[in-house]
């Protein structure tokens, strides 16, 4: 897997790319110990699946490209970014060296939410990992593991 962790990263891999090429973003999940021991398949890993990645925010004073993903939510208020001519566009005016930081967003169960003042957790990672380019659904998928 390649490391994405700056716009000109990206750019190096999507330059010569179509703009018709969608966007899939797969968010893994580790699995806890308990968790794990109930599943009749004892695979580790949860895999969700998302076309696009929402554009939550760019921080232009620090620098930073924020990609942002939600968990748990259909309705998603941002620009969803699905393909890579609406990922050049938005990305156009900004220097190679900016950083970019990919934000998982999990709704938290209402179990959970009672020990928390937001109904969200949210992590947040440098960069993100180019998992395949598939070019014969012409499909772009990025990874990023939560819990590593």
């Amino acid at each position: 897997m390649r490391q994405i962790k700056t716009i000109g990263d990206l750019r190096k891999i999507i330059d010569g790319m179509d703009d018709d090429f969608m966007i899939e973003m797969r968010v893994v999940s580790k699995v806890s110990d308990e968790e794990l021991a109930k599943r009749q398949y004892k695979y580790p890993y949860d895999t969700e699946h998302f076309n696009g990645v929402e554009m939550d925010d760019i921080c232009t004073s620090d620098r930073v490209l924020c990609l942002g993903v939600e968990i748990g939510n259909d309705s998603i208020d941002g620009d969803i970014i699905n393909n890579i001519g609406t990922l050049k566009k938005r990305t156009e005016s900004l220097d190679d060296d900016f950083c970019i930081e990919m934000r998982v967003r999990t709704k938290l169960s209402d179990e959970k939410l009672m020990n928390s003042w937001s109904p969200y957790k949210t992590e947040y990672f440098i960069g993100f990992e180019l998992d395949d380019i598939g070019y014969s659904d012409k499909v772009i998928c990025f990874s990023v593991e939560q819990g590593t």
